[in-house]
Order: C-alpha cells, then sequence, then structure tokens
C-alpha cells in the first residue's frame, strides 16, 4: 500500500511517496511562495490556491502517478504554540477562558477566528513544572478553507494535517528513541521539542534571523535550563543554510544528530533524486509513514 504525504514549509512543497511503509519510490520538491504568507493573509487567496493546487496536480501528472488522498504537513510557524500553566482542577469553562485568554494576548484582534486545541503534559519531575503543564496548539481557521479547496481543485482528499514539528518528532520516535531534544530550524525560526520515555514533555518555538545567528544563542541558553541538560541526544531537521546553525550551538550533549530518513532505504531501492535533495529537509515528511 502506497503512502503520500505533501509538506508545504518555507518556500518549498515537498512531495513524498512509500510503498508498504519501507520503500520511497517517489520524491520532488519545488519551489512557492512562503507558507507563512500564503495561510496566514486575512483572506483566503483563492487565486494563490489555484497555483498551488496546480503544482500539486502537475508533479504527480508529469510523473505518472496517481494520488486520491495525502498526509499534508504544514509549516509549524502558521499556527500559535505555547507551553503554559493550567489549573486542571478548575471548571471546563474556566480552563476554556484561560486558553482563550493566553492567545488574544497574542492576537488580540482575530482570536476569535482560531481554532484552539492543547495538550496536557504528564511529568513527575519538579524541574519540568516551571515550564509550563499545558501545550496550547491554535490555528486560523482559514486554514480549514484552504485545505477544502484545495482538495476540490487537485481531487485529493487531504488526511491527517499536522504540523512540521510534531511529524519529525513521530519520525524520531519510530526510530525507537525516547528521550531526545528535537531542533527544527528554519530562516526565521526554531522549533525546540523535548521528548522524555517517548513523549513530549516542553515545546518552544523561537523567532530566529541571520542578525542573531539564526537563533544558535538562544537556542543554546535554552538547552543549559534544569531538565534538558539531562538528554544525551539532539536530532537536527531543516532547511539547509539553517541547519548550518547547528554547528555554532554548544552544549555539553555527547551527540548533534543530523535527521537522515533516506538511510533507511537501501540503495537500491533509492529514487535518483536522493542524491540532489537533503535528507534533514524532508524528516517531517517521513512522520506520517511510520
Amino acid at each position: 500500500m502506497n503512502k503520500a504525504v505533501i509538506g508545504y514549509t518555507g518556500k518549498f512543497i515537498r512531495f513524498l511517496i512509500v510503498e508498504n511503509g519501507k520503500t520511497v519510490i517517489f520524491l520532488d520538491q519545488q519551489e512557492y511562495v512562503d507558507a507563512g504568507i500564503f495561510f496566514l493573509e486575512p483572506k483566503v487567496n483563492h487565486k494563490r490556491i489555484t497555483e498551488l493546487a496546480g503544482i500539486i496536480s502537475n508533479v504527480f501528472r508529469k510523473n505518472n502517478i496517481h494520488v486520491d488522498s495525502a498526509s499534508l504537513v504544514l509549516d509549524s510557524k502558521i499556527a500559535y504554540m505555547n507551553m503554559i500553566p493550567v489549573d486542571f482542577t478548575d471548571e471546563a469553562e474556566n480552563i476554556n477562558s484561560s486558553l482563550i485568554w493566553e492567545l488574544s494576548n497574542f492576537y488580540p484582534d482575530t482570536y476569535k477566528n482560531f481554532k484552539i486545541s492543547y495538550q496536557k503534559i504528564e511529568s513527575n519531575k519538579e524541574e519540568y513544572l516551571y515550564l509550563g503543564n499545558t501545550l496550547i496548539i491554535a490555528y486560523h481557521k482559514n486554514i480549514a478553507e484552504i485545505t477544502r479547496r484545495l482538495s476540490e481543485i487537485s481531487s485529493i482528499r487531504f488526511t491527517g494535517i499536522n504540523f512540521d514539528n510534531f511529524t519529525a518528532g513521530k519520525f524520531v520516535l519510530g526510530r525507537g528513541e525516547k528521550d531526545f531534544i528535537l531542533l527544527g530550524l528554519k530562516e526565521d525560526r526554531t522549533d525546540i521539542s523535548h521528548y522524555l520515555m517517548g513523549e513530549i514533555r516542553n515545546y518552544t518555538g523561537l523567532f530566529s534571523s541571520r542578525e542573531n545567528g539564526g537563533g544558535a544563542e538562544q537556542t543554546e541558553r535554552l538547552l543549559r535550563l534544569p531538565g534538558f541538560n539531562e538528554v544525551n541526544k539532539i536530532f537536527v531537521y531543516g532547511e539547509e543554510d539553517s541547519v548550518k546553525n547547528a554547528e555554532k550551538i554548544k552544549t555539553d550533549y555527547k551527540e548533534i544528530i543530523f535527521t537522515d530518513p533516506f538511510g533507511s532505504f537501501s540503495k537500491a531501492n533509492q529514487p535518483s533524486e536522493l542524491s540532489t535533495l537533503k535528507s534533514y529537509s524532508f524528516t517531517p515528511l517521513f512522520g506520517p509513514v511510520k
């Protein structure tokens, strides 16, 4: 059975098809407008939706590939994610109010247009309490409408819609790792996820730029906080120019590992595209196929 995944992060649309969960049979990468601009415009841009659907359809048509459905992986920067403290002994209405209040501080004019979900973070270590006990995730309702229109135009049913930092984490977990730090490095953002015993324990999103060295110093300071310095492995994925910033991060960790999802496949069945594409930039796409 084939599994198709389409990822839209940064300025690239990426394609992946895996057969029987083992063999990569198709890979591609197409440059397009920045995903953050596209998805975060105040109004749904139907022209760009049509352009994007056309790119997706053309890639499959030119390569004689038919896809009925595909998982969709989106750039984490188009969502609001943060760790916050929540009193779960309180009434459900008050808990929801706390989540809405948190979001309204960042989007005072548009917070009502966001869909909000949250994940309670379980941890029995006191040093993690200061980080918050709840991961809030919110994204604009336009994303659902854009996805619906993409599906109509391209005739592809999009399922399992998720954000790249979470699917990249799923890939590393699928390798059998339980305790690790995951760094997602992009031109203007660094995603830092902390996993213990196979579960996410903390998430931090940092805005970065060339002026601040890609956020290397900020990342280094965070990795030295109590709780983080117990983990021996840091896995890195992201965009080519930004991943180089990982070399600037100085830590006491034993290993900094650049994710290599292509390495799971033998040379005998590797598509020729693997020689020109950066493995770590495709890591989020491999999460849904694991």
